[in-house]
């Protein structure tokens, strides 16, 4: 099988031990390729993102984030969003989920 998992998040800190194990894991268990997701609001997501992309060739990511943290917009947060986007595996921005539970 060729399995893609869109949508993970590798810049979760219970993974800062492990990240790269659990990627050698996914990927020696049939995965051909996983899509991370980075936080520009969360403190240190786009860091932790960043070692999950370079640890291996086929990870890849989007910069998005929770529409509920539109408030907390600023040039600081744009700034990290476009410096993101210039890695050559950032494939994507935006938020593309419908939160129904509200």
């Amino acid at each position: 099988m060729n399995y893609i998992d869109f949508h993970c998040h590798m810049d979760c800190t219970d993974f800062d031990k492990t990240r790269k194990h659990i990627l050698d894991e996914c990927f020696f268990s049939g995965f051909k390729r996983i899509v991370t997701v980075a936080d520009p609001y969360e403190e240190g997501s786009l860091e932790r993102t960043l070692e999950a992309l370079e640890s291996h060739e086929n990870v890849v990511c989007m910069i998005a984030a929770h529409p509920h943290n539109a408030d907390m917009y600023s040039p600081a947060v744009e700034a990290r969003i476009l410096a993101l986007m210039e890695h050559p595996r950032a494939v994507g921005i935006g938020e593309a989920g419908l939160d129904f539970h509200y």
